[in-house]
């Protein structure tokens, strides 16, 4: 076996930054997001009565468009889908889109990410507000910090990918915490 001459060698950081460079962004996509079907199914059968079909989810905001050609970012309508699949998957999303005796608001306050790192750590901040819709009365606030790391080997040439699976997995704990913080409620 010959060795790898010096001048390929040299070349190799370089093409390493050209493969980083030269990928495109890849937003988060909603079903990375949302709770998955096991988590669903253990959560249903703790949603109380007075919670079941009634929560309608109302302004969702703060997400941000992926830039084409570098990072990742959670878009407005993605962070929409995670919450509303996650919410309908547990029972608790209202069946008519004018139901329901509480309003759900998610804010995307900031999304903390590296400009170049192998481990990618992003930190999400969501602010949730639930609100019974006859009265205005606020039942439920709660600002959330989460905090998720992917490893470099989770996709190794693409940054923008780790970025992504960091970003969704961020979310997705976050959903997860909101759904059984509603739970612990116990509203009637």
């Amino acid at each position: 076996m010959r060795p790898i001459p010096p001048t390929v060698l040299a070349s190799l950081p370089l093409l390493a930054l050209a493969l980083l460079l030269g990928a495109c962004g890849t937003p988060a996509e909603p079903g990375g997001m949302a709770l998955g079907a096991a988590e669903r199914l253990q959560l249903r059968s703790w949603i109380p009565d007075g919670l079941k079909g009634q929560i309608r989810l109302g302004k969702v905001g703060g997400g941000a468009e992926t830039w084409e050609y570098w990072g990742s970012k959670i878009s407005d309508d993605s962070l929409r889908i995670a919450i509303d699949e996650s919410l309908r998957g547990v029972g608790l999303a209202a069946v008519m889109p004018e139901g329901g005796r509480y309003e759900l608001q998610a804010q995307l306050q900031q999304l903390k990410q590296p400009m170049v790192a192998a481990d990618v750590t992003v930190a999400l901040y969501m602010h949730y507000r639930l609100v019974e819709r006859a009265t205005g009365k606020l039942v439920y606030e709660r600002q959330m910090r989460l905090v998720h790391t992917t490893p470099l080997d989770a996709a190794w040439l693409d940054m923008n990918e780790r970025t992504r699976l960091a970003n969704e997995a961020a979310l997705h704990q976050s959903l997860n915490q909101l759904v059984r913080e509603l739970i612990e409620l116990r509203l009637v």
